[in-house]
């Protein structure tokens, strides 16, 4: 069983998957990318003063451990 946490974005395209029979695959993949942006971003605006010594890769790192999934 998984700990990861679903986005809005994730249960939205599980919920179109069984219950549409049209693929919106573009869009929902545009609609995962803006959002990891913004989880990110709001990570990494958390942490004003980390933020100016790194690249980014912590906020990604915080993402990828809580929210990305292998689908």
């Amino acid at each position: 069983m998984s700990n990861k946490k679903q986005t809005a974005v994730d249960w939205l395209e599980a919920y179109l998957k069984t219950y549409t029979s049209f693929n919106l695959h573009k869009i929902i993949e545009k609609a995962k990318e803006i959002e990891k942006q913004q989880i990110e971003d709001a990570y990494s605006s958390d942490r004003p003063l980390l933020s100016c010594f790194e690249d980014g890769s912590a906020a990604n790192e915080y993402y990828k451990e809580n929210y990305e999934t292998s689908n």
